[in-house]
């Protein structure tokens, strides 16, 4: 992400976002779904949960992790 300007109005430094993949996405770039974590969660937390949530057959699933802590 580069920097990060918090609503604090700092800045953290080369923030890094951490997230995980499942799927395919596809040409049209019409199925994806979006699966945060909850405040400190991590993507890991939830390969086995969401996997059973989301059909990755037919839907690309992009798990991210809460802010510092992927």
């Amino acid at each position: 992400m580069g920097q990060f300007k918090t609503q604090g109005g700092k800045t953290i430094q080369n923030c890094k976002l951490g997230y995980r993949t499942f799927g395919q996405l596809n040409a049209e770039k019409s199925n994806a779904i979006l699966f945060p974590t909850w405040f400190g969660g991590k993507s890991e937390n939830l390969i086995g949960n969401a996997g059973t949530m989301v059909d990755t057959t037919k839907f690309y699933l992009i798990l991210v992790d809460a802010l510092g802590n992927g």
